[in-house]
Formats: C-alpha cells, structure tokens, sequence
C-alpha cells in the first residue's frame, strides 16, 4: 500500500538520500517550489481556471514513494503528468507551505496524546486548502491562525483518519496578514482502544513508518495576495 507521495520541485540537484520525509524537508519546502501529490487517493492534483505551480526552466523533478507493507506480494504502477503554460501569462502562483511537529514522544498506553507547534506567516497570503498528516495513531488535528494584534480562529479543525488523507478546499480563502502566526495542535491515540490495532506498548518517536511512528504535518495551499480580497477581516 502507498504510504506517501510527494513530488518535489527544485532549482539546484540535492542529496535526498535521506527522504523528503526526513525533518530537513520542512527547509526544502521553504527554499523551492514544491508540488504536492494527494497521498493514497491519487486523483489528479488539479488546479482552479486562472491559477498554476511555477516550474522554472531547468529545474529538476525528484518523485518520492513510501510504502507500507502489507504482508503479501503487490505492485504498483504510477505514471507523472505535468500540463500547463510555457508562458505564464494571466496565471496566478500557488504556492505550497507544509510545516510538521518535530522531536516529540507519545508515551505507550495513552489514549489522548497533544502535540503542538507555530510557525510565523513572513508575507501575506490567502489560504484556498488545507491538509493535516499523521499515521494511524493520529486522532484529530487542527490549526489556528492568530492575528498580528492577537486574535485567533480557527481555520481547520477535525477527526483524522489514516485511511482517508484527503485535502480540504476551503469555501471561501482565508487571508492571512503577514506577523500572523499558524498555531497547529495534533492529537494521537496510542492505547489498544485504537481501532487501527497499533501496537500500544511501543513509545513512538517522529518518523515515516506509519505503524512505528508518528508524523504531524499540515500542508497548506495559499497565493500571496497584499489584502483580503474575500472580506475574512483580519485584525
């Protein structure tokens, strides 16, 4: 079974030796451009009439698969289709920001496990998706952006499960001023009342087997925009 996809963008070769899962990719994903693929439901990561990832010329594509095993013989067969315009002309830039909970435990026979972690919002921006990622221990997520004067909402929030990882487009974008913050929260379930069947006496450290470990991650899907076209009114 496919664990993880993740298409990657870059200027410049580098040495991913050690997986774009490891904890540096989070400094990838600043650096570069980076397009991302749905994990496990595989549609078509299709975007809005009028909006387009860059790829500059010369770049260099690094496609990543994870998989879980499953006890018996599989095979897969995936196929990379990129389409779009040479040009460029009267498209708008999406843009990917993922950020993930590092270097934390969830110790074994606990039913309810926290983990928290911020970043800052450097340039103004209007989120159109967003998407959380755990493994089967994870329960339930959510994200809260607070404003430069300190108000927060909530702008994601619910049950996670490991096997429907799916993208959340929003209704309407969220402006997010620059100085805002994410404030993210990640709730695991490491008890045998766990319907995955986890192995509950394990403690669980940050990493990419999804039995063994665990991962905290939000994906979020935004183009910068100097202000709120949509009237979310940010203070």
């Amino acid at each position: 079974m496919i664990q993880h996809l993740a298409v990657v963008v870059m200027k410049k070769p580098l040495d991913l030796s050690s997986g774009i899962f490891e904890p540096q990719y989070e400094q990838i994903h600043d650096i570069y451009n980076v397009i991302r693929v749905p994990a496990l439901s595989l549609q078509p990561n299709l975007m809005s009439p009028g909006f387009s990832y860059r790829i500059p010329k010369g770049s260099f594509v690094y496609l990543e698969i994870h998989f879980a095993p499953s006890g018996k013989l599989e095979t897969e067969k995936l196929a990379l289709n990129l389409s779009g315009s040479r040009s460029g002309r009267g498209l708008t830039e999406y843009r990917l920001r993922d950020f993930a909970a590092h270097d934390f435990v969830i110790s074994p026979r606990q039913e309810e496990v926290s983990v928290s972690t911020s970043r800052p919002v450097k340039h103004s921006m209007l989120i159109t998706a967003i998407g959380a990622h755990m493994h089967w221990r994870g329960k339930w997520a959510q994200l809260k952006l607070r404003s430069p004067s300190g108000q927060e909402k909530i702008i994601y929030s619910g049950r996670y499960l490991f096997k429907n990882r799916e993208r959340y487009e929003l209704d309407q974008p969220v402006f997010a001023a620059a100085g805002s913050a994410f404030l993210a929260e990640f709730q695991y379930d490491n008890s045998k009342a766990n319907p995955a069947k986890i192995d509950s006496d394990l403690e669980v450290h940050e990493g990419i087997d999804a039995f063994k470990n665990e991962m905290g991650v939000f994906h979020i899907e935004y183009y910068k925009a100097s202000k709120d076209v949509y009237g979310s009114k940010q203070k």
